[in-house]
């Protein structure tokens, strides 16, 4: 299921000051420059909710609508509850006492740029390729290192970055990555984003469970019928 970008970032992004991090995926290191959504945060914050990263449960979300509500369906009621009490959809109960929603949780982190270490541009770029349709890539290379006109032509070609320093927060761009175009939001690229929040609350310090227990959004109300 996939759904237009652009409900997803309907609040300001906290871009203005660069954030990195260390991350790591399918045993890929890597340093991630990323914003966070403010409004997003925020709302998970004030509920108590962490990231959430089960990709079915994201696919079912990304189902509803956001202006208006739809049926809600994800397998049986136990998965239907679990899906209420990741708060990022509101529900409510027609009179035959089948959920509707409409989701209120977007993507709370972006994935600016992901930047692989290597020695050799040929071995970075490969590394790189690993990540292609998650996030803008780049390769950091050593300091010291020959990076000559061709090596910045290759890379380009292939839309990766090329920085050189000690560490990525800290080095030069020598070549920019291609900007990754999210046109399209699939639950996979959402999870993957919410695997890189869970890694930034843990950074940041903040202690909030993995999922909430409960949706405090979700509100009962048997005998509304949304006129189907």
């Amino acid at each position: 299921m996939q759904i237009d970008a652009a409900p997803l970032h309907g609040l300001p992004m906290d871009d203005a000051q660069p954030r990195w991090m260390k991350s790591s995926w399918r045993r890929l290191p890597f340093a991630l420059r990323y914003a966070i959504d403010v409004g997003e945060d925020h709302r998970r914050g004030c509920l108590g909710i962490g990231a959430v990263t089960e990709v079915a449960t994201l696919a079912a979300a990304l189902s509803l609508p956001t202006s208006t509500i739809g049926p809600v369906s994800l397998g049986g009621s136990t998965e239907i509850e679990a899906l209420l009490g990741t708060g990022l959809v509101n529900a409510v109960y027609d009179v035959d006492g089948s959920p509707w929603g409409n989701r209120v949780g977007t993507v709370p982190l972006a994935p600016l740029e992901a930047v692989v270490s290597a020695r050799s541009l040929d071995a970075g770029i490969a590394r790189a390729d690993r990540l292609a349709g998650y996030a803008s890539r780049s390769v950091l290379m050593p300091d010291g290192a020959a990076v000559s006109d061709q090596d910045l032509a290759m890379a380009d070609l292939y839309g990766i970055g090329v920085r050189q320093g000690s560490s990525a927060a800290e080095s030069v761009l020598l070549c920019p990555p291609g900007e990754l175009q999210v046109d399209r939001v699939t639950a996979e690229w959402w999870a993957f984003c919410e695997g890189l929040y869970a890694e930034h609350l843990t950074v940041a310090g903040f202690v909030r469970a993995q999922r909430s227990s409960l949706n405090q959004l979700w509100t009962s109300a048997g005998g509304l019928s949304p006129g189907r």
